[in-house]
């Protein structure tokens, strides 16, 4: 992200929103951290491919905990929290091999 908002400002674009595929959360968390330290105003909107909202192991607590054990780890006291994590689940298709 840090690189990410060095080219905008050389580019001079301000984008509405960085939309990328989600799974693991890994590259979710750190972009979302990465915006919040960057100041950048867009949405941070992660599409599903395997993972819900709600259920049994529900996605925005992990990505939580990524971020903040992320943030702790670089030494930032930058906290996030489940509201910081837009997650689109509507192009999810039910596990048909149950």
């Amino acid at each position: 992200m840090l690189e990410l908002d060095t080219q905008l400002k050389e580019m001079k674009l301000q984008p509405d929103a960085i939309i990328f595929a989600t799974s693991s959360g890994g590259t979710q968390a750190g972009l979302t951290l990465g915006a919040k330290i960057t100041g950048f105003k867009g949405q941070i909107l992660g599409m599903s491919i395997d993972q819900t909202k709600t259920g049994d192991e529900p996605f925005p607590p992990i990505l939580t905990k990524i971020a903040n054990s992320t943030s702790l780890r670089i030494g930032l006291d930058t906290q996030l929290t489940e509201k910081d994590f837009p997650l689109n689940c509507d192009y999810l298709v039910p596990d048909r091999r149950r």
